[in-house]
């Protein structure tokens, strides 16, 4: 249950990894992903996250604490 601490797309470190440290930017939130271990009935949140460095885009599965696979992709 993290934010990543590094880009999956270009390797760049992201400081105090936390959500606060300008490294990265949530573009996204939506229900989605790994379940809360404290609300496992509940969806988690799939978060779309900016790389600052290099502007990518990529989906975060926050409890997961991964990024999320394109096979993995929620359907409508």
């Amino acid at each position: 249950m993290v934010y990543p601490r590094q880009c999956p797309l270009c390797a760049a470190a992201y400081g105090q990894h936390t959500a606060d440290d300008n490294q990265h930017a949530t573009a996204r939130a939506e229900p989605g992903g790994t379940p809360s271990p404290w609300r496992p009935g509940l969806p988690g949140r799939l978060l779309t996250l900016v790389c600052i460095d290099c502007r990518g885009e990529y989906v975060w599965d926050y409890f997961a604490g991964a990024v999320q696979a394109a096979d993995d992709e929620p359907q409508p």
